[in-house]
């Protein structure tokens, strides 16, 4: 990662998520696929059974703590509130709102951790976020980066839309909360600033996974717009659609084809959004994924072998991409849940939590403190998703 900042999007968006079940459509009428496994709230939690491998899927998270919340949370508002008081470092033009590295998903986790988390912390990210938005619907906010006019102030205000509209919906939504003013709002930001092509303009640092190309911000504002469920008006139809032929383009292509990463990101976009690829294309995606999982039934960010030291780091599993690889695989491959590679990769989570609450994060780019610290705080975020969308209630 370059710097502390918030221009990057996170897988994960993202991320990035529990409820990715709505379509949306020009009628109020949902069309997305629902979860394949629900707990119902009637029955006793964690007790669902895997006809996969013949067990309870809680049994896929023996080894978890007791209090895994209470520490996760603890470690997200701490890491959170530091990057949220740091001054702005070399490069950047104001002070940063958050970092998706950390702020962007601990929006999407703070709903499953909201009995156990500060809610100052989660306000001061909205409260920061909403003000972005007023600053931009008046032309009076600066760029994260970049030059009046120049090509990395475009990728700036194109990468900010995306993470300020997906950052506020998904909380609301994960919460169970209406959508807001304030997200409508930067809804339409983002919508604005889509491009002809049906994409954004993103950030450019060449660091993989998140500040290089602009496949993953398709994807997060299709999890986005596919999960609010909320009527849009022919213009924003259009848009979705220009976005769904991008998705189609981007896979069709040999000569530049998309990383393994951002096709993952495809693929949990289709709980979201349906149509946004084939069974077919969902199904090689995750023939492709599962190929890549480990003996000890993790996955490896350096596997999908992209980054500078991708392949120092292939061999061993980490929690960011054991989260984002198993929340994929059990919202959108055949069998959810029920899978044995998403049981796998549960149980491996499920022992990997360190006392400090965190999961543990590689960079691909840099062997600096620093950057293991942005994929650890990423890899907690997802991983509480994963946890509480795929098991727990």
């Amino acid at each position: 990662m370059t710097s502390r900042t918030y221009a990057i999007a996170v897988p994960v968006v993202a991320a990035l998520v529990a409820a990715c079940t709505a379509t949306t459509s020009v009628t109020s009428t949902p069309q997305g696929t629902p979860p394949l496994v629900v707990v119902p709230d009637a029955a006793p939690p964690m007790e669902t059974v895997d006809s996969a491998v013949g067990m309870p899927l809680s049994d896929a998270l023996e080894g978890l703590a007791s209090d895994w919340r209470v520490r996760a949370a603890d470690y997200l508002d701490a890491q959170t509130n530091g990057w949220l008081t740091a001054q702005p470092t070399a490069g950047n033009n104001v002070k940063c709102a958050m970092s998706c590295h950390t702020s962007y998903p601990y929006m999407l986790a703070h709903s499953a951790l909201a009995e156990d988390s500060a809610s100052g912390t989660v306000n001061m990210v909205r409260a920061q976020i909403e003000a972005r938005i007023v600053a931009l619907a008046a032309k009076t906010a600066k760029p994260y980066y970049g030059a009046a006019g120049s090509a990395k102030e475009r990728e700036s205000f194109g990468t900010e839309s995306v993470l300020n509209a997906t950052a506020l919906a998904m909380n609301e939504k994960l919460s169970g909360a209406e959508v807001s003013a304030k997200t409508k709002q930067a809804l339409e930001q983002m919508w604005k600033l889509q491009r002809a092509d049906g994409t954004w303009d993103w950030i450019e640092y060449g660091l993989f996974p998140w500040e290089t190309r602009n496949d993953w911000a398709v994807a997060m504002a299709a999890i986005t717009t596919g999960s609010l469920g909320l009527d849009i008006t022919q213009s924003q139809a259009a848009s979705v659609t220009k976005m769904k032929a991008y998705v189609q383009k981007r896979l069709a292509s040999t000569s530049d084809p998309v990383t393994l990463h951002d096709r993952v990101a495809f693929l949990w976009a289709k709980s979201a959004q349906a149509d946004i690829m084939t069974d077919a294309q969902a199904l090689a995606i995750t023939d492709e994924l599962a190929a890549t999982q480990l003996a000890d039934g993790g996955f490896s960010l350096g596997a999908w072998r992209s980054g500078r030291l991708a392949s120092t780091r292939a061999d061993s599993s980490d929690g960011y991409a054991t989260a984002v690889a198993t929340l994929a695989l059990c919202k959108s491959a055949p069998g959810g849940a029920a899978r044995e590679d998403v049981v796998r990769g549960l149980k491996w989570l499920a022992t990997h939590q360190a006392p400090s609450g965190a999961w543990p994060g590689v960079s691909v780019n840099s062997n600096k403190a620093l950057n293991q610290e942005f994929m650890t705080d990423a890899a907690t975020a997802y991983a509480t998703i994963v946890i509480t969308s795929c098991v727990a209630k």
